[in-house]
C-alpha cells in the first residue's frame, strides 16, 4: 500500500472491524442492538452450551451473529490431527450458524441452514 492511500488515525464515526474469517476493514460504527450486559449473558450461555465447539460472536447492525468453525464437533482423522498439531493447518473457516436479534423486549433466534 502506498503512503498516499494510508491514514494516520481513525476518522470520527468509524471503527476497525475484523470479520470472523480474519478480513480487516475500516467501517462506519454500527448502532449496537444489545447492551454489554446482554452480550455477557449470551456469551456465558454459549460457553456452557458449546463446550466443544469453536465459535465467534460477531456484532452486526441486525443483531449478534454466531459463526461456527467448520471443523467443530466433527471427528478428525489421524492425518488431520497430525497436520493440525504440527502447524500445517492453521486457518479455520467460520460459517454463519445463528443470528440473535431483538425487538423491544422480544428476542429472536434465526438459524442459518
Amino acid at each position: 500500500m502506498s503512503k498516499e492511500n494510508s491514514i494516520s488515525s481513525i476518522p470520527d464515526g468509524y471503527e476497525i472491524y475484523e470479520s470472523p474469517n480474519g478480513n480487516v476493514f475500516l467501517r462506519k460504527k454500527i448502532k449496537k442492538m444489545f447492551s454489554e450486559e446482554e452480550k455477557k449473558v449470551i456469551e456465558r450461555e454459549l460457553q456452557l452450551a458449546c463446550k466443544n465447539i469453536d465459535y465467534i460472536l460477531d456484532e452486526k447492525a441486525a443483531g449478534l451473529a454466531i459463526y461456527v468453525d467448520e471443523r467443530s464437533g466433527k471427528p478428525m482423522s489421524p492425518m488431520e490431527f497430525t497436520m493440525m498439531t504440527m502447524g500445517y493447518v492453521s486457518k479455520s473457516y467460520y460459517d454463519p450458524a445463528f443470528r440473535l436479534s431483538k425487538y423491544k423486549n422480544e428476542y429472536r433466534i434465526e438459524r442459518f441452514c
